[in-house]
């Protein structure tokens, strides 16, 4: 699933429908244009990727025209690709595209594994605290890893994070599908690889408001409404094949 995104000229405007915002399939975001040759216009498919959170940044290119080819139902979420503020997601535990093993994949329901180490670089200006999603699409959208609050001078988190609610450093983690807080690996059926999105997103306040028991993609995306500046993805791929 997919929808076009039509753009027209480059002049920076500020939209706050466009700006972080999680998109229900009766909203169509609409920006008054002026006018422009066909030769200005540039379109765009931007794929449907499950719960992973719609981004685009404070300053949106005039003329922006989001025509909704089609769209996810209320209860979803859409993502478009950020332009400017993409910052780089990294990990010394797997490659982007890459497999993921142990110790960051499930041995049993009983054990999930831990986390991987994560590294990023080029982060917007004026970032004050990140949020980081982890989701298998693959997998119904099932959320691995979801946590916020994570303060802005930091460039990493070190390796199997503490399955706390609340870090030492303020950061915040909520419940993953699994039903436990912090960090739950791969643990898929053998029907195929799946995909593991890492996404974290550069926001300019210090905290969100946002209770630990409402700690879903979309509750998430609300709170960061208004207050996205970049965004940077990292995708683990992992197939159980016993």
């Amino acid at each position: 699933m997919s929808f076009r995104l039509e753009t027209r000229g480059v002049v920076a405007v500020r939209h706050p429908v466009l700006r972080g915002l999680a998109c229900p399939a009766e909203v169509a975001a609409e920006v008054a244009a002026d006018s422009a040759s066909p030769a200005d216009t540039a379109a765009k498919d931007v794929p449907f990727d499950g719960m992973d959170l719609p981004l685009l940044p404070d300053l949106v290119s005039a003329d922006v025209v989001a025509d909704v080819v089609e769209a996810a139902d209320a209860d979803s979420t859409t993502e478009a690709e950020v332009l400017p503020g993409t910052f780089t997601l990294s990990s010394t535990d797997f490659e982007d595209g890459g497999p993921m093993k142990a110790p960051n994949v499930c041995v049993s329901y009983q054990d999930l594994g831990t986390s991987p180490a994560l590294s990023w670089t080029g982060p917007s200006e004026g970032t004050l605290s990140y949020a980081l999603t982890c989701i298998d699409p693959d997998g119904g959208n099932w959320v691995h890893w979801i946590a916020w609050n994570i303060p802005g001078d930091h460039d990493s988190l070190s390796a199997a994070i503490p399955l706390e609610a609340l870090l030492e450093d303020g950061t915040v983690q909520g419940k993953n599908s699994f039903g436990n807080v912090g960090y739950g690996g791969p643990c898929p059926p053998p029907n195929g690889p799946h995909h593991y999105h890492f996404s974290l997103y550069a926001l300019d306040v210090a905290a969100l408001e946002l209770p630990q028991d409402a700690t879903t993609p979309k509750s998430l995306a609300t709170a960061m409404e208004g207050h996205v500046l970049g965004t940077a993805k990292l995708v683990g791929i992992y197939e159980n094949k016993e």
